[in-house]
């Protein structure tokens, strides 16, 4: 059957595995998690694929957009940054329900994965010392004054811009 536009509960058919010839491919998934609830499976607002090339010795990434519209395998077509969460609640494991709905509609095995969140993220970047991020135009945003702060108390808050350059920041400012 063929996917008809108009239909929103149209499933599409699943694609076919990339077919990579000779070369032995393993596809690792990076995540990154909107929550630092553990209870809350949230949503996996950065996915990227990290394709390893053992036979050409290469590797590169590919973004996932987190608002890319899928099929859900045993679920429905929805945001793809949902199917961890799908996975979470129905018992298959969140892993496991988003590599199937990353195979069924791109055709990419994954081999292992990583999940990180707000806190994961902030002690990774300060176990390196620092990140370093090219700003090519002035970022601006409300942010606590100190980050032990306590953010429901309005006067902890400052308006704070980070301007065009080359910046090394520490975790609470790279996640910022």
């Amino acid at each position: 059957s063929s996917l008809e536009i108009d239909d929103p509960d149209a499933i599409p058919l699943p694609m076919p595995i990339l077919d990579t010839g000779r070369y032995e491919i393993e596809n690792i998934l990076l995540l990154g998690s909107d929550t630092t609830n553990p209870v809350n499976a949230g949503r996996t607002d950065v996915m990227l694929i990290v394709s390893i090339n053992h036979s050409a010795g290469t590797v590169s990434m590919l973004s996932i957009p987190r608002d890319l519209y899928v099929y859900i395998p045993g679920h429905e077509v929805a945001r793809i940054n949902t199917a961890y969460g799908y996975g979470e609640h129905d018992g298959t494991g969140g892993f496991e329900r988003l590599a199937e709905t990353i195979e069924y509609n791109l055709g990419l095995e994954i081999a292992h994965y990583a999940r990180v969140d707000f806190v994961d993220f902030k002690s990774i970047v300060d176990a390196l010392g620092s990140i370093e991020i090219a700003v090519d135009c002035a970022i601006q945003d409300w942010r606590l004054k100190e980050p032990d702060l306590d953010p429901s108390v309005e006067e902890n808050w400052e308006m704070f811009t980070l301007p065009v350059g080359v910046h090394e920041l520490d975790g609470y400012h790279a996640l910022w």
